[in-house]
């Protein structure tokens, strides 16, 4: 009986599966993370973030009809490095809207730890919304409060929850204007700071698809950073604990393995995910290491052991000593500040000298599936956060 029913989930995952890849880079115009947004430094706010205001500019003698100009987009140019160490805040899974029994959203409470630090950005993992209604006024407000206190930097993934009402592909103009401020952004992208490469992939349908890992080869090829870091919604390198995800969302195994083949490849130091609200699990290899974020709300119910009790995460970027430093805060009633530390890891800041990068992408049809024992032991886990309250 066992054996007919895990053969039935598998079946339909496969179905399910194969249902969306057609739709993963639906609207996507030529290779997203070929156009670079290079991440502000300046600390400077910006002002008007959903009614950003018209410049007023003289008209241009060489272009009397003031005809509008193509968006200034960075082409793989090399940002200057203006500090040996930096730091942005990291949250997945906020879920606002949430109806489920025993949900606590901790915003106001993760506006106030904020306020008391200077991240140069934040980076949401996805599933800010729970129903995909992303223009909900509480919604706006959230992105709007974050970016604030994050010099006017939200670096947003998709989530599988937010395209419960629109597809990926109209997620992107929502991008234009929740996170991106009339930018030309899209669901998968670039983003550069200080030498850092953060690419923003699209695994919100549970797959990624041949044509955004052909993309995704390309810019690597080219990508004149010397670190670079992997963002998505849906755990990856998933089964080593046997968790949630690996049960019901597992990724792919041949599209797994190239994924990886192409961190060890092109020297990305590590991915950060979200998704299995659990979370706080470490999968740690060779070459590069995943980190699986638990969810920013909290749910007190029966499910509460495979639910998060509030986690946020303060990763610094240290390149004068290759470190990444991930420290984990748990939300804590008897906290002065609501938040209290719980744990601190480290990983490796590997460095790539990108004109050594000069090698030809290979055929992905000549990769054999797995049978998921190439995606590792699973390395440490990191325990029960709520175990810690």
């Amino acid at each position: 009986m066992r054996k007919i029913l895990v053969f039935a989930l598998s079946v339909l995952l496969v179905l399910s599966s194969c249902s969306y890849t057609s739709d993963i880079t639906a609207g996507i115009k030529d290779n997203p993370f070929l156009k670079t947004y290079q991440i502000p430094a300046d600390g400077a706010v910006k002002d008007g973030l959903f009614d950003p205001p018209e410049p007023e500019t003289p008209p241009d003698e060489e272009n009397p009809g003031g005809e509008e100009e193509p968006p200034q987009t960075l082409q793989q140019e090399t940002p200057p490095v203006t500090s040996d160490e930096f730091s942005f805040v990291l949250f997945a899974d906020p879920h606002l809207g949430r109806q489920d029994p025993g949900v606590t959203q901790h915003t106001d409470e993760f506006y106030a730890f904020l306020d008391t630090k200077d991240y140069a950005f934040a980076l949401c993992l996805g599933d800010v919304v729970d129903d995909g209604d992303i223009y909900s006024q509480e919604a706006e407000d959230f992105i709007e409060a974050v970016g604030d206190r994050t010099h006017g930097n939200f670096i947003y993934v998709l989530g599988n929850h937010d395209i419960h009402r629109y597809t990926p592909a109209q997620w992107d103009e929502h991008y234009k204007v929740l996170v991106g401020d009339g930018r030309d952004v899209t669901r998968m992208m670039r983003y550069s700071y200080d030498g850092v490469s953060f690419y923003k992939l699209d695994n919100s349908t549970r797959v990624m698809g041949k044509e955004q890992m052909n993309m995704l080869e390309e810019a690597l090829r080219n990508d004149p950073n010397e670190y670079r870091i992997f963002l998505a919604h849906e755990v990856v390198t998933t089964g080593g604990e046997l968790d949630q995800t690996a049960i019901l969302f597992g990724m792919e195994a041949g599209e797994a393995m190239r994924l990886q083949r192409l961190m060890r490849n092109y020297g990305v130091s590590m991915i950060f995910t979200g998704h299995h609200h659990k979370g706080n699990i470490i999968y740690r290899f060779d070459d590069f290491a995943e980190f699986n974020a638990a969810a920013l709300h909290q749910r007190d119910t029966a499910f509460a052991d495979f639910e998060s009790p509030g986690c946020l995460y303060d990763v610094s970027v240290n390149k004068a000593e290759n470190t990444i430093t991930l420290t984990t805060y748990v939300y804590s009633e008897e906290a002065a500040s609501h938040w209290k530390e719980y744990r601190v890891d480290y990983f490796d800041l590997v460095s790539v000298d990108a004109s050594d990068v000069t090698e030809e992408p290979e055929d992905p049809g000549t990769e054999e599936p797995g049978d998921g024992s190439s995606t590792g032991d699973g390395g440490d886990e990191g325990g029960d956060a709520s175990a810690s309250e």
